[in-house]
């Protein structure tokens, strides 16, 4: 009979803890990945603009969300293909390239909101001409993610997902 040496249990226990605080982490990065600065100048727009008016929209849409993000993650774990691969494989090509041109035109106009959302807070801070702060902040980032590695860009949106916690305070 096979025996599991003494400081197995320490060992189990040890990556059951750090599996949960892993958890922890990787959930929050994740829910704090839909507060980019567009998505919270849109927010802060609407909330003045409208007050609780489209509160009642949230019963709605929050399932709708779940759904397609539910649906989306089982259509990749299932087929072992993204989005993109499945449309390629099931449907005519013209769909495929209509989706692929909304979808770059969209992450383009949601990048430019998210340069300029990040640009426009800084200036509140330190003035400079805005397009001045577009640039360096679009060259940082092309830094990061050129010369950076994963482990340097997760910690970054760890200390930064870690950050929006002041919410709460």
């Amino acid at each position: 009979m096979n025996k599991p040496p003494e400081n197995a249990g320490q060992r189990e226990s040890r990556r059951k803890g750090g599996g949960v605080v892993r958890a922890l982490g990787l959930g929050l990065i994740t829910g704090a990945a839909d507060d980019d600065c567009s998505a919270i100048g849109t927010y802060a727009s609407a909330g003045a603009r409208f007050g609780p008016d489209l509160l009642w929209t949230a019963p709605v849409t929050l399932p709708m969300m779940y759904l397609v993000v539910y649906l989306s993650s089982k259509l990749g774990q299932v087929s072992g293909r993204g989005l993109f691969q499945v449309i390629s494989d099931f449907y005519p090509r013209w769909l495929l390239w209509s989706v692929l041109v909304g979808v770059l035109i969209g992450n383009t106009i949601e990048a430019a909101a998210d340069l300029g959302a990040m640009s426009a807070a800084i200036v509140l801070f330190v003035p400079l001409p805005a397009p001045l702060v577009v640039t360096a902040v679009a060259v940082v980032i092309f830094a990061l993610q050129v010369l950076g590695s994963y482990k340097l860009i997760r910690n970054v949106f760890r200390w930064l997902a870690l950050a929006l916690l002041a919410y709460v305070v």
